[in-house]
């Protein structure tokens, strides 16, 4: 194996490796952002009983949870249940690794081809998040802004009593 050859399968792998490392940085931004809508949705109703910001929150939401499912099997919570669930594109791409790294020669052109397809697709799904982050966040965080949802809002301990039962 020519130097140049182990240079090819090293180039492949480190695209391959950085591929999969902004997929992974991608599913990580966008659970954050998920859980940050959620938290804004609860304040919203809590303060003021208005649904508007918790639907506009479960639609954007949606389309965080349409990339995230394209680029990271969100199912698998045991060792078994890869048989259950299909791999998504992470998946694929990491197993690529194996094929490159499998021989001391230079990628295959298949090999290639399979990462070309595969960061064609991931680019794909990562533009729909950054919509989705971009005008999608903007547009629900000037409706918060509109609404006037506060920041932080001190919930207030229920009574247990039954209603019109006397107070001791």
């Amino acid at each position: 194996t020519t130097l140049a050859d182990l240079q090819k399968r090293f180039d492949l792998h480190a695209k391959v490796r950085d591929k999969l490392t902004e997929t992974h940085d991608a599913v990580t931004k966008l659970r954050d952002v998920r859980d940050q809508l959620k938290a804004v949705a609860e304040r919203s109703k809590a303060a003021s009983k208005d649904t508007t910001i918790a639907a506009a929150a479960t639609a954007l939401t949606k389309q965080l949870t349409a990339v995230e499912e394209s680029l990271y099997q969100t199912q698998n919570k045991s060792n078994q249940d890869p048989l259950n669930y299909p791999i998504r594109l992470n998946n694929k791409l990491s197993m690529l690794t194996s094929v490159v790294d499998a021989a001391d020669a230079p990628p295959t052109d298949q090999a290639a081809a399979v990462y070309a397809d595969l960061a064609g697709r991931i680019d794909a799904e990562l533009a729909a998040l950054r919509q989705a982050l971009g005008a999608g966040l903007d547009g629900f965080n000037q409706l918060v802004r509109d609404r006037g949802v506060p920041a932080v809002v001190v919930k207030e301990k229920k009574d247990r009593k039954p209603e019109g039962a006397p107070i001791p």
